[in-house]
């Protein structure tokens, strides 16, 4: 996945990585936005999600997250940060690979 600001710059992408993000359908811990945005998806499709604020990270430990300093510091500071006056949609490009069996 790619994640960026609604208007902005990419954030944070699986692609620079190589590694994929990756999670069991409807088990705790992943954003309800991306849950919901998957469920529907056939693998190999590909998808932009617009995640309204209260489908996102409505807890910090929430996933996905990125892993690189510099990334979760903007990713943090746009999507976990209490003191913002609004909270903002998540923006997300999504592939989905074959489901692991």
């Amino acid at each position: 996945f790619t994640t960026g600001a609604r208007y902005g710059a990419k954030i944070f992408s699986t692609k620079d990585s190589d590694e994929p993000f990756s999670f069991v359908l409807g088990a705790p811990g992943t954003i309800t936005g991306l849950q919901e945005a998957v469920a529907s998806m056939r693998p190999g499709g590909v998808r932009r999600v617009i995640i309204p604020a209260k489908l996102g990270y409505v807890s910090q430990s929430l996933q996905p997250q990125p892993t690189e300093f510099g990334a979760y510091q903007r990713f943090k500071n746009i999507y976990l940060n209490v003191n913002r006056a609004y909270q903002p949609d998540l923006v997300m490009d999504v592939k989905l690979f074959q489901p692991r069996k």
